[in-house]
């Protein structure tokens, strides 16, 4: 029976991507994106240094050989692939949501906004532009970022949070949970 409900929903998937419409382009642009991550996982092969991983592909083709004798074990080419695409499409939506907050925020309260400018400036100048490295030399704008990122929600519906210690707030006691 369970093999049967298989079978049937391979087909169904199978037609559905032979068949004519919108979602054709959807598909399209996923395989596009497992294609690119495809990519930057061959990149990350050849060029890695196992005793330094530098980011998430990195680590993550470590666990793989960790793992590799594991037959329960997750951690493969596939998940990987997905993962990278999830990471990229989630992480498009947050950092454009984070920007507009930003500058939401930089506009209502322009004293921070010359305290960014200025730091961004002393500390790089006006012909760097910023990476990630930077963050470590650049204290106050990475708080601030952070800060945007406390306080306004980035998603459609905010993540719930919980005390780790009881307080009282406005006259309002709130317990631990």
């Amino acid at each position: 029976m369970e093999y049967q409900i298989e079978e049937e929903a391979h087909r169904l998937v199978e037609a559905f991507s032979r068949s004519k419409g919108p979602h054709q382009k959807a598909l399209s642009c996923m395989e596009m994106g497992i294609a690119y991550a495809k990519e930057e996982v061959d990149k990350h092969r050849e060029n890695r240094d196992v005793h330094e991983p530098q980011d998430f592909i990195d680590f993550y083709l470590l666990q793989m050989e960790k793992s590799k004798d594991d037959p329960n074990s997750t951690f493969n080419e596939e998940n990987l692939l997905q993962c990278i695409l999830d990471l990229f499409v989630a992480g498009t939506e947050t950092t454009s949501s984070t920007l507009q907050w930003a500058v939401l925020l930089m506009v209502a309260y322009p004293d921070i906004q010359d305290k960014v400018y200025k730091e961004i400036e002393e500390v790089l100048g006006s012909s760097h532009s910023i990476c990630y490295e930077d963050r470590k030399k650049l204290p106050y704008t990475n708080a601030v970022i952070h800060e945007a990122q406390r306080a306004k929600y980035i998603l459609p519906v905010g993540i719930p949070r919980r005390c780790s210690k009881d307080f009282n707030m406005l006259g309002y006691h709130i317990p631990k949970v």
